[in-house]
């Protein structure tokens, strides 16, 4: 791991980024997270079952965009729990058996999380059966979800549940033989003043 200058911000906040190359650094990394804090994480293979709370201005990005880290396997490669203005970029989820990504409120109906952004993930082979989603949202507010490919999933490829004020643009969505996707894009549960544009549905549900 290697720590660069942490930089003063206006806050009085430390930003600080922090290059990550193997599976175990991540998972030493990620149990003493602070806000203000990008991982660009090497390209590999590491482990899904991450859940992270509490953390803002938290962005996870790969090191090298041309060939982004793969998270394999885990019931979710990532649970973000009240972690407001979360970026991920470039990063590519695979075979996980719940859900791939799951971003909520942590039960706070009344504090929906905002400024969350998903830019250029690759999300796979979720499921493959059952109401296993490969992007589940619950609870934000703000939120964009931007070129991402999503191929192979047992529910539906983005959930929202009580979401307000987002957009969902150049998205793709492909489903696979043996993955019982119901839907592409499903909002549900209040959810309100949602943008899907620029999006490609193909056999998706």
């Amino acid at each position: 791991m290697i720590r660069l200058l942490p930089l003063l911000l206006a806050s009085t906040s430390l930003a600080e980024t922090l290059v990550i190359k193997d599976p175990a650094t991540l998972r030493t990394t990620l149990a003493d997270l602070q806000p203000h804090t990008t991982l660009q994480i090497a390209p590999g293979d590491y482990p899904g079952g991450h859940h992270i709370t509490g953390i803002e201005h938290l962005t996870l990005e790969a090191l090298d965009k041309d060939n982004p880290p793969r998270f394999i396997g885990g019931n979710t490669a990532f649970q973000f729990s009240r972690c407001p203005h979360l970026t991920l970029s470039h990063l590519h989820i695979t075979g996980q058996s719940a859900n791939g990504l799951n971003l909520d409120d942590d039960g706070q109906l009344d504090s929906p999380i905002p400024g969350i952004t998903l830019d250029h993930l690759e999300v796979s082979d979720i499921g493959p059966t059952g109401n296993h989603d490969a992007i589940k949202c619950s609870g934000l507010k703000q939120l964009t979800i931007r070129d991402c490919s999503i191929t192979g999933w047992g529910g539906q490829g983005i959930d929202f549940v009580g979401c307000h004020d987002s957009l969902i643009t150049d998205c793709r969505f492909t489903g696979k033989p043996g993955f019982t996707a119901s839907a592409a894009i499903q909002l549900k549960g209040g959810t309100s003043g949602i943008i899907v544009e620029k999006c490609r549905f193909l056999n998706a549900g």
